[in-house]
């Protein structure tokens, strides 16, 4: 009863350092009680020196509260069914004249029962693969659960997968942190280092302010090379103003959407660089535009066609001269549509839509937008706080865009290509032979700094090549008005084609033609075919044109017939011959 005595609280609260401070008496604490079990020495019954009695008392700690393995009673967990859940045992031995404590354990394993409730753990992990994936849908998620297993599977409720998905993007995002300024200058400190000449795909920082505002920009070695090749930056916004590719000089040309931030950007950064217009977001703001104004369905596609024709247009002052051609045919049939595109698409920043912006480039920025695609499939479209995102660029993102452009990854493979490197299959070339033999009507006119060779399109007679129209052509493309009406100004450029050769021209990808097919794939058979009349194409090039120059007749093929002999006479020929048939 010595142990259950309230006559030292300190001792009962573990608080006594000392048995002086203690004021119980000495046969308290110098009780022979068990040798074997205060020294933690006995693991089986046989061992202790304790009677049965002894056991049943409360003076002994460790068998009274099962804390020594030699314990009678199972310490293993039991389910609600009667069936042992953990068999494992984990027991504490306290030694009663020391601070010592000694633990045991059986040896078993821990062993747990599946629940029937929630997802099952084993789904779990394939759900977590597929949500790495960045699939989110959930008959998606179900369908690929579905195939990894082999067999169909009972559907988790809508609100268990919503569930699941919600607390996955949580752990992703870091638990919804408040970073400081200080987290920043740390992050940008950790990735600070230039990796070595080998390492072409780990991110690092190369430049960053906190002076005015927040500007961090990451990169890798790989595209940092490549950006020296580029002459067009396409731009779009994603968090922050994403750039792709890194210059250490102004761009000639920066494509972007219609967004005013990226024009203010642009105008601030790069402010003599040229502002191209995606033509893509500009067709569905104008097509927008013409909804609202209620036009009639027939008039709706009649507009937008000619808006095409007028993103065709090879200078700036032939676009103006299209725009004011455009408003004169539909303003009396819809004025309120004419007057607004006017206003937003027709003159201002947003008005470098066309192709004559710069010819040899892209007029829209769909790859980009795919790009973005990747960026919000690496967050998990969850909004994520500056210092979480930093990281996430750093060791997701910059790796990702990197090893894209990296041919040792064939699977995602990106590659950067200049208008000099389009590749041309033998198709186009024998297209361009076979128009080139066909004797097509040229027309050379030579200036200071380049040259022009006209001719006609696909079924134009080789008469409408004269004087007259070529003078009115070149007058359209100066921005004059030489025509009446918008219907005569798309009547002649879909007759006649240019196709403009510099100066120092070396070979015949340096040209550039007026056709629908080079303004929009960037190569032409025009451009082939005068390049193998002034003798501009390459080894390589050569090496593409088709042997035969005669095309092969239409119709059956002749059946072979025997050859002459010498010893055999015409007439004995001719009567062989006859006898075979």
């Amino acid at each position: 009863t010595g142990y259950t005595r309230p006559t030292c609280t300190q001792h009962a609260n573990s608080s006594c350092a000392s048995y002086e401070d203690c004021d119980w008496d000495g046969a308290g604490y110098t009780r022979p009680t068990c040798i074997q079990h205060a020294n933690g020495s006995c693991t089986f019954d046989e061992d202790c020196d304790w009677d049965d009695l002894d056991r049943a008392k409360p003076t002994c700690i460790r068998h009274g509260h099962k804390f020594c393995a030699s314990s009678f009673q199972d310490q293993s967990g039991v389910s609600a069914e009667g069936s042992e859940q953990y068999p494992v045992q984990k027991m504490l031995h306290y030694d009663t004249f020391t601070t010592t404590v000694w633990a045991f354990n059986n040896g078993q394993g821990h062993c747990h029962q599946e629940s029937d409730w929630g997802i099952s753990r084993r789904y779990k992990i394939l759900v977590d693969e597929q949500l790495s994936k960045g699939v989110f849908n959930k008959p998606q998620i179900i369908k690929s659960l579905e195939d990894l297993t082999g067999q169909t599977i009972e559907l988790p409720k809508a609100r268990q997968i919503e569930s699941y998905i919600r607390e996955f993007k949580k752990r992703q995002a870091g638990n919804s942190i408040r970073p400081t300024v200080h987290d920043l200058k740390k992050m940008v400190a950790e990735h600070s280092t230039i990796p070595s000449e080998n390492d072409m795909d780990s991110a690092f920082v190369i430049s960053s302010s906190f002076d005015d505002g927040i500007h961090i920009t990451f990169s890798t070695r790989r595209l940092v090379a490549l950006s020296r090749r580029s002459t067009m930056y396409a731009v779009d916004g994603t968090y922050k103003l994403m750039w792709q590719g890194l210059p250490t000089w102004s761009p000639p040309v920066i494509l972007g959407d219609g967004a005013p931030c990226i024009t203010g950007a642009i105008e601030a950064v790069f402010p003599n660089s040229e502002r191209a217009t995606c033509w893509y977001h500009a067709k569905q703001r104008m097509e927008l535009i013409l909804t609202s104004a209620k036009t009639p369905q027939e008039q709706l596609q009649a507009m937008l066609a000619d808006i095409c024709y007028l993103q065709l247009s090879l200078t700036p002052a032939m676009f103006q001269l299209g725009c004011k051609l455009y408003e004169e045919k539909y303003q009396s049939t819809n004025p309120t549509a004419v007057e607004d595109l006017k206003k937003l698409w027709f003159t201002g920043g947003n008005s470098c839509w066309f192709e004559g912006v710069s010819i040899r480039h892209p007029s829209t920025n769909n790859g980009l937008e795919s790009a973005n695609a990747k960026i919000k499939g690496a967050v998990l479209r969850e909004k994520l706080d500056v210092l979480v995102f930093g990281h996430t660029v750093a060791k997701k993102l910059m790796p990702m865009f990197s090893r894209d452009a990296n041919p040792m990854y064939p699977q995602n493979y990106r590659k950067f290509e200049s208008h000099t490197e389009i590749k041309v299959g033998k198709e186009d070339f024998a297209k361009a032979s076979d128009w080139e033999q066909s004797d097509p009507p040229l027309c050379e006119l030579n200036f200071p700094n380049s040259s022009l060779v006209l001719t006609v399109s696909t079924g134009v007679d080789k008469e409408y090549l004269n004087e007259s129209n070529v003078n009115q052509f070149l007058g359209l493309v100066r921005g004059e008005r030489m025509v009446e009406t918008f219907d005569d100004l798309k009547d002649i450029c879909r007759r006649l084609y240019a196709v403009s050769i510099p100066k120092s021209c070396r070979n015949w990808r340096e040209t550039s033609c007026s056709c629908v097919s080079f303004l929009k794939d960037k190569v032409c058979y025009h451009q082939i075919a005068v390049g193998i009349r002034k003798d501009l194409l390459s080894p390589s090039d050569s090496d593409l044109l088709p042997i035969n120059l005669s095309r092969r007749r239409p119709g059956r093929s002749s059946k072979h017939r025997p050859t002459l002999v010498r010893n055999l006479s015409l007439d004995g020929v001719a009567k062989d011959r006859r006898r075979k048939h």
